[in-house]
């Protein structure tokens, strides 16, 4: 039986996995986390990050069964960490004024417009069909070398009753000179 997997919920969560990620690493130079930076913008994406994994965990993993939050709420944790993370690289907060971003910040971008995707692709009921049947193995596979028949390897004689090259009425037989003959 073929099992589904939810596109939607399968991005949202890698994209909730990278801005959690996001938030350990540089988002300004020189060596300032997210989590020094922000006063409350570094525990809310985290929180829209951990909402996203438990949401999408609970509807894989136990589905049917009452949701923490329903499959919509993912969409809007990614537009409200999408905002977050734009305002952040538009306007930088005031810790960090007249400093470049780093390599936290972009993967923080990158995450939130996943996770907003996700969110996109879950409300369009997108899912991924895996089936996990075993291939068939073909009973004419085998291993033919050229010239010779089926199973014999290049080391083995060739037989015997294999038939003589096709002569051509162009070829002209002579004796050799200084042989027998001539």
């Amino acid at each position: 039986m073929p099992e589904r997997i939810n596109g939607g919920l399968a991005l949202a969560a890698v994209g909730a996995v990278v801005l959690l990620v996001s938030l350990f690493l540089d988002w300004f130079s020189p060596s300032l986390t997210a989590w020094t930076v922000f006063e409350l913008n570094d525990l809310v994406l985290a929180g829209l990050a951990l909402l996203c994994l438990a949401v999408a965990a609970e509807i894989t993993f136990r589905p049917g069964r009452g949701a923490i939050a329903g499959e919509g709420s993912i969409l809007y944790a990614g537009i409200g960490a999408l905002i977050i993370v734009v305002a952040a690289l538009i306007q930088h907060p005031p810790a960090v004024l007249h400093r470049s971003p780093e390599v936290g910040a972009w993967l923080a971008l990158v995450g939130a417009v996943m996770i907003t995707a996700g969110g996109v692709l879950t409300r369009a009921r997108i899912s991924i069909v895996v089936a996990l049947k075993p291939r068939p193995r073909d009973p004419m596979s085998t291993v033919r070398v050229a010239g010779r028949p089926e199973g014999a390897m290049p080391s083995d004689p060739p037989p015997m009753d294999e038939p003589e090259p096709p002569v051509s009425d162009q070829t002209e037989t002579r004796p050799f000179p200084g042989g027998p003959g001539g």
